[in-house]
């Protein structure tokens, strides 16, 4: 059964499909901190994407464009990260993107 994030359960995206992305605008989902798979965002108009590994709230690159980071030190990127059960996608590169991000993965039953 196909779940979106915030849910418990599989998660299957899209989960953002087309969001408005400005610079500085900062992009929340709320997950799990108990997530485990994987993130895929892209931005349209850079024709740039991330694949990311999710455990536990850490996120790591398995692969992506050099315009993706988890660095919040790195100006002019996209910043993908992890922050109190919200995973979040700052635009630190310019005005009118298309902000897509899908989920695939597990969240553990509660109950």
């Amino acid at each position: 059964m196909a779940k979106l994030a915030g849910t418990r359960g599989t998660v299957i995206g899209p989960v953002i499909p087309n969001t408005t992305f400005n610079l500085n605008d900062t992009v929340t989902t709320l997950l799990s901190n108990d997530f485990l798979g994987t993130l895929i965002a892209g931005i349209q108009e850079d024709s740039a994407a991330g694949l990311f590994l999710i455990e536990n709230g850490t996120i790591t690159v398995i692969s992506a464009n050099s315009l993706f980071t988890t660095n919040a030190a790195i100006p002019s990127k996209y910043y993908v990260f992890f922050d109190g059960g919200f995973l979040k996608v700052t635009n630190k590169v310019g005005n009118s993107k298309t902000l897509k991000i899908s989920l695939f993965g597990l969240e553990p039953r509660t109950s």
